[in-house]
């Protein structure tokens, strides 16, 4: 990312006590969202080394690369199975559902 995922803008209407008003650039889907949550348990993980001629146990860490590769995957997979168990549903663009429509199913906005 070139640019910084954060806007800063000031407003407000003199110089004086101002607000500071944030506007993020970078948004993400509920997956990757639900990845990061994956991602903070398994930053933590761990995997066994097969050591047979030492006799004791020994574990070594995921490396970044695993943890992000791991949470990614199980992610992917959890929300293809919540698709295809009917546990989520698309949802109308807001520009959707600004339109003025006979279906009086679900929101409507600006009427």
């Amino acid at each position: 990312m070139a640019k910084s995922p954060i806007d800063v803008h000031t407003i407000g209407p003199g110089e004086k006590y101002k607000q500071a008003m944030l506007h993020q650039r970078v948004a993400l889907c509920h997956v990757a969202l639900f990845a990061q949550d994956l991602m903070k348990v398994a930053i933590a993980l761990s995997e066994p080394v097969l050591e047979p001629a030492a006799g004791e146990q020994r574990f070594r860490m995921l490396t970044e690369g695993e943890v992000v590769n791991r949470a990614v995957k199980v992610a992917e997979l959890a929300y293809a199975a919540f698709e295809n168990k009917g546990w989520s549903a698309e949802v109308p663009s807001f520009n959707e559902l600004l339109i003025a429509s006979e279906d009086k199913v679900g929101f409507r906005g600006g009427e």
